[in-house]
């Protein structure tokens, strides 16, 4: 394998690509929208499909602080991750933006990723988590 490859953060970094390839996908779609309530809708829902569609993956990396540096120390993936976040949070960037930023990624990867919802079909996984991502990420005038 060391052939293909020259160190373990080599090898982790090829089994995540799809992920964040998918990952700038959602940031390219996102950006070619007009506004910023639909480039988040846009980012919300792709984030939560694109979870929901590698749950067993998730289940081995999510929270994997090896992983996340990795992933911050290329240049590339960081630019997409701070996008992402930037799409998410919107223009004004309020704390309570960046913590519900925080509560969404956190909550969405975590659940992915849980054993104990293994046996949930990921159509129930992905209807749930959109639904409940929608209303954490409401911007605060819009909550009833």
């Amino acid at each position: 394998m060391y052939y293909q490859f020259q160190s373990k953060e080599d090898i982790a970094l090829e089994v995540v690509r799809p992920t964040l390839e998918d990952m700038a996908r959602i940031v390219r779609i996102a950006e070619a929208l007009p506004d910023w309530e639909a480039r988040r809708a846009v980012a919300i829902s792709g984030l939560v499909e694109m979870a929901v569609r590698h749950r067993r993956l998730a289940a081995m990396f999510h929270g994997d602080p090896a992983i996340d540096h990795m992933v911050m120390s290329q240049p590339e993936l960081k630019a997409v991750a701070d996008r992402l976040r930037e799409l998410l949070e919107g223009p004004q960037r309020d704390p309570r933006s960046r913590i519900a930023s925080s509560v969404f990624f956190t909550g969405v990867g975590r659940t992915a990723a849980d054993p104990q919802l293994a046996d949930v079909d990921d159509a129930d996984l992905h209807a749930a988590l959109l639904d409940l991502s929608n209303t954490i990420m409401q911007p605060a005038t819009e909550k009833v």
